[in-house]
């Protein structure tokens, strides 16, 4: 794994974590925000697309693992997967439909849509994500230049 620190001209740092896929010899660039621990103390509120991205970077396979395209994944065990939801936001009652139904909010955001036919399948919009989060961020290099790459092992 290699991360990628980009510097942007108003010297805002924003890091990203260069994965390879399992199964295939694709390789992709994760913001590294998006592993940070959905949790900290004094944050208001866990997302459930950062803590969806917090268990596919742990692999937690049991569950929830990467799909084969780039930012697919699938739902491996959907009971397991929200009763983990449930835990982390402490609903106990919690279930795959209500966590189903918390997906569908993505939908129109763009930050996630189903992909179709293929069941419990999902993909990520991970340049929504970074606009979403990082407003300031670059859409494309013509609009705002970037200073500098730096590569860390």
């Amino acid at each position: 794994t290699f991360s990628l620190v980009l510097l942007i001209e108003q010297n805002q740092e924003i890091s990203f974590t260069f994965l390879t896929f399992h199964h295939s010899s694709a390789a992709v660039l994760f913001p590294d925000w998006a592993y940070k621990p959905a949790w900290s103390p004094g944050s208001r509120q866990v997302q459930l697309w950062h803590f969806l991205l917090e268990l596919l970077g742990r692999g937690e396979g049991g569950a929830i693992s990467w799909g084969g395209e780039w930012g697919e994944f699938i739902i491996r065990d959907p009971e397991r997967l929200a009763r983990l939801w449930g835990e982390r936001k402490g609903k106990p009652h919690m279930n795959y439909d209500k966590l189903s139904r918390a997906l569908r909010y993505y939908y129109n955001k763009h930050i996630l849509h189903k992909t179709k036919g293929k069941r419990f399948t999902y993909k990520f919009n991970f340049s929504k994500l970074i606009l979403v989060n990082y407003p300031g961020f670059p859409s494309s290099p013509h609009r705002s230049p970037i200073s500098r790459f730096m590569f860390r092992k």
